[in-house]
Parts: C-alpha cells; structure tokens; sequence
C-alpha cells in the first residue's frame, strides 16, 4: 500500500482496517486469535491506533513511505523487537508504545533516540530478567517514558526498581508480579514522586503491606484480589487524607462488608471520582453511601446491590456517568425503575436482561462479564429498537448470534465483540454494519479475512507472529 498517493477524499470519507494480533498471554492460549480495527479517519487524518505486531509484511520501502507522510497517530503499538530497527521511519505519535520480552541492539538504539512513550513487558518464555534490569537501568534516561507494565515476578528485582525513583513514570502496572508485603515495602521506597496510577492486582498484598504504601501525588490505585481486611482499609484510608486519590478499586474475599465503612465516609466520597467495590455492604454501609452519594464527586461507581437497596440507590445517584452493577439478581431487576447514565456494564442473567433493558436510558452497554451467547442477543434483538445505544460491548456469539444482531441492530458508533465461536460467515455479515468503529476478538485467520473486506476501502492489514 502507497501512502502517499492515496487520495484525501478516501482519507476524510473511508474506513481503515486494522488488524492485530492480542498479547502474548493470550496468544499463548490461544493458537490464533486476531483483532479488527475499524477506525474512521476525521479530515485532519487523525488515526486513533495502529497496532504492529510482528511485521513480515513490511519492507524497508514501506517503511521510508512512512516517514514522508506527516499523520500524527494518537498512539503506535509494536510488539516485536524486530520492528525496532524501523523506528527511524515511524510517523509522529503521541503514544509509541513497545511490548519487550527481551532487549537486543535495535532496542539499544531506540533507548538512544529517547522516543519511547510507554514499555511492557509480558509474562512469556522469552522474557529475561536481564533485559527488565536493562529496561530498568534506562528508565531515567527515557524522559518520555510515561508508563511501564510488568508482568513478571519482580522479588528479584527490587533493588533494580529503585531506578523509578528519580524517572518521570505517572504509571506503573505490577499486577500478578508475586509481591508479598516484604516485597511491597520494598517497592514503596521505589515508587516516583510524580507516579499517578498504580496497579496492584493479583499480588500477595495483605494488611501489613499495605501500610508501606506510600501515595504521593497518586491519583489512581487498584488492589484487587490481594488479601488485605479492616486494618488494611483503615491504613489506607489514613494515607488517603489529604492525598489526590481519586480512583480505588478493591476486591477481596477477606474483606467483612462493615470493613468498608471508613472508605464510604463523607470526607472520602466528596474526594473521590471513581470507586469499585466487589463486596457486599451492610446496612451501615450502604446507608452512608446512599446518603453521601448526591453530595460526593463520585462519577464512576461498581458495586453489588441487593434488591433492597436498589431502589434508594438509584434515586442517589444522579451525578453518575459510569455505573458498574456486579451479580443483578432478577429480583432487583423487577424492582428499577429506571437507570440513567452514559455507560452501564451488567452482570445479569438473560430473564434479569430482559427486564431491565426497557428501563435504560443509556449510550453505552457493557455485557462482557456474562457469559452472553445467544440467548443475550435474542433478548437484547428484542428490545435494542427502542434504545438510544452508541456502544455495545458483546461476549462468545456465533455466527447466527451475530446474523439477528445485524437484522435488528440501529445504527451505532462503536461495536466490540470477543468471541471464539464466529467464523468467516459471521464476519463477512458484520462487514457490511454501518459503523464508526468495529471491534472484533476471533480466531479467523486474516489472509481469510482479507478475501472478503468490502470494495472501495483502505485496508492495512497486519498479521500477529
């Protein structure tokens, strides 16, 4: 494909197909699995990603065409080290992103050019500790480094993180990195001054450990599935007191429901912005929620209701844009009324969805935590008319799924769909949807794929390893 001669009409009015492949923890489980992209290009060829894995398709030629086209992409994501050597040719971005499992002399040279927004490095049979020391090592000479993700066990490699320190990192992902609260104490004395956000899933966290935690200037903290109680929760409460925290996300089958009563308070809600909570609340509990809810800045909220509580709860929360409701039982269903706000994910069973969706006004549903199937579509086909919906968010449909969504789907902005079970057919009839934006997760192979994109768009498509 010649960049540089496509015409800027095609640009401003057609739809550019990506296709990736996902991480490399997925594709470990998976023999194939791939992505599409359909992104529309605005009039200023503003292109919100381009995914690169592993490029065979891409020659040097290609690559210099690159560098002639002015394009600023939001964001460019490379996951071979292969492809270092062509970063000389990559058009501007705000975001280049780059997954490492191990380093060698191309990453040497782009650790020189200093261009490197944002590093992950994955949990595989390739990676290396010595190339997380490496990256490590070099973080302070990467001044736009924003963002680095490991997922690898780091007990071995906290005296390496103390590298942080003196970066500019804002984020720092250690979800499922074996910390225990020695390793965490450890960690803490590491953490940047500027960091914002801090990932912390899936670790061996419990309340000692999360007394070392130091927040500075963070504004964003997830601990899920770590091992913390009531003592825990009061430590992190005490460190939220004059802190910027405006997100926590915490789920634990340690925690008692009454444990969460400090973090529910009314100083702590008109504080923060965004809170997920997995666990059952008391009564307490969920009456200082409740009460302080139309007071709080609280925009985004996870929670699970109990049917009692549905009722007094929606009526409380009218500033909300994003509301998470985990395991909705039928009852509580049959209760609403009706919900208003911009984006709603639900776990609910298909007789739960099929009363509740008469009573949304929402612009966007996400149903990825069910186990959807075709039972959710034949419901939602049923009722998704008379919804102003602009995304949707759909899990495991097959082909005659995706054959009554697109008999009945409205015209939407943004479809995703992650599904093991579509063939060829199935993609070919979400092919010809009118929309904005396409997001598909399968197992189709992509040169298949590519026999049946329709005529007369752009097609880039980029093959995984």
């Amino acid at each position: 494909m010649n960049l540089e001669t496509l015409p800027l009409d095609l640009l401003e009015n057609k739809i550019f197909y990506y296709l990736n492949g996902l991480d490399l923890i997925q594709l470990s489980m998976v023999n194939k699995v791939f992505r599409i992209r359909l992104q529309a290009v605005g009039k200023l060829c503003l292109v919100s990603d381009i995914f690169w894995p592993d490029l065979n398709v891409i020659n040097s030629s290609d690559c210099h065409q690159l560098k002639g086209i002015n394009w600023r992409f939001n964001s460019i994501y490379i996951d071979s080290l292969s492809l270092c050597k062509y970063f000389p040719y990559l058009p501007k971005t705000r975001d280049l992103i780059v997954e490492l499992q191990r380093t060698n002399r191309d990453f040497d040279k782009a650790l020189e050019r200093n261009i490197i927004t944002r590093i992950n490095i994955p949990r595989s049979m390739y990676t290396t500790l010595d190339s997380i020391k490496l990256i490590l090592k070099s973080v302070q000479t990467l001044t736009k480094l924003k963002s680095i993700s490991i997922v690898f066990p780091i007990y071995s490699i906290t005296t390496d993180l103390e590298n942080l320190m003196y970066s500019n990192i804002t984020s720092l992902s250690l979800k499922d990195c074996f910390i225990d609260d020695s390793t965490l104490e450890r960690v803490s004395k590491s953490l940047p001054k500027k960091l914002q956000f801090l990932d912390l899933s899936f670790n061996q966290i419990t309340n000692t450990g999360l007394s070392y935690l130091q927040l500075h200037d963070m504004k964003e903290l997830i601990l899920n599935y770590n091992r913390y109680g009531k003592a825990g929760i009061e430590h992190l409460v005490s460190k939220m007191i004059g802190s910027k925290l405006k997100y926590v996300s915490l789920k634990t089958d340690w925690l008692e429901s009454s444990d969460l009563l400090p973090l529910l308070s009314k100083f702590h809600l008109t504080q923060l912005e965004k809170l997920h909570v997995f666990e059952y609340l008391d009564i307490n509990s969920m009456e200082m929620l409740i009460n302080n809810l139309p007071h709080s800045r609280v925009t985004e909220l996870g929670l699970i209701l109990e049917q009692e509580y549905i009722t007094p709860f929606l009526k409380a929360s009218n500033n909300l844009k994003k509301l998470y409701l985990y395991s909705l039982s039928n009852q509580a269903c049959e209760i609403v009324e009706k919900i208003k706000v911009d984006y709603l994910c639900l776990q609910v069973s298909t007789e739960g969805l099929d009363t509740i969706l008469p009573k949304l006004e929402i612009k966007k549903l996400n149903l990825l935590d069910n186990i959807s199937g075709d039972s959710y579509i034949k419901v939602l086909c049923k009722h998704i008319s008379l919804l102003n919906i602009k995304e949707l968010y759909l899990d495991e449909m097959s082909d005659a799924g995706i054959a009554q969504l697109a008999n009945s789907l409205p015209k939407i902005s943004f479809l995703y769909i992650k599904s093991r079970r579509i063939t060829i057919l199935g993609i070919q009839k979400l092919l010809t949807l009118d929309l904005f934006h396409l997001d598909l997760e399968c197992n189709v192979d992509p040169k298949v794929i590519r026999r049946f994109l329709p005529c007369g768009f752009t097609v880039n498509i980029v093959t995984p390893m």
